[in-house]
């Protein structure tokens, strides 16, 4: 119970800040936290890892402007690997608007990496990042 709760801690220290229309070949990374409400699911056109870096290309993000965004996650999916399905934590009438260009958003694994390791009790893992339809493989 003791290492449940704190997983549960570690989870909620987590911050995903989504960066305003960065260079896709080098994007801005940003904190990562733990969803702070229900948030709205991550629809993107491609996902990708390198290292501890995640790249979000071509985001659906509706008339939000980027910089208005946290993309977030909330929990771990129990599976062969772990998923980890992304969301965006904005204000709602900006996600169901319309308009606004696809963004390139990205953002650093480092403490959701180190809270499956936490949680899991293992030093190496498999997370399958998802997006909509949309996953990548981040492992460590």
């Amino acid at each position: 119970m003791e290492a449940e709760a704190r997983s549960q801690l570690l989870l909620l220290a987590f911050l995903f800040t989504a960066c305003g229309a960065p260079k896709p070949a080098a994007p801005t990374p940003r904190m990562v936290a733990f969803c702070k409400g229900a948030g709205a699911e991550v629809s993107a056109a491609e996902l990708r890892v390198e290292g501890n870096q995640l790249t979000i290309v071509d985001a659906t993000i509706g008339s939000c402007s980027a910089s208005a965004l946290t993309v977030c996650w909330d929990r771990f999916l129990e599976s062969r690997p772990v998923q980890v399905p992304l969301k965006f934590d904005a204000p709602t009438d900006c996600l169901a608007g319309s308009g606004g260009s696809p963004a390139t958003l990205s953002g650093d694994l480092t403490e959701l990496k180190a809270a499956y390791l936490d949680g899991y009790r293992t030093t190496t893992g498999t997370i399958i990042l998802r997006a909509g339809a949309t996953n990548a493989r981040y492992e460590f």
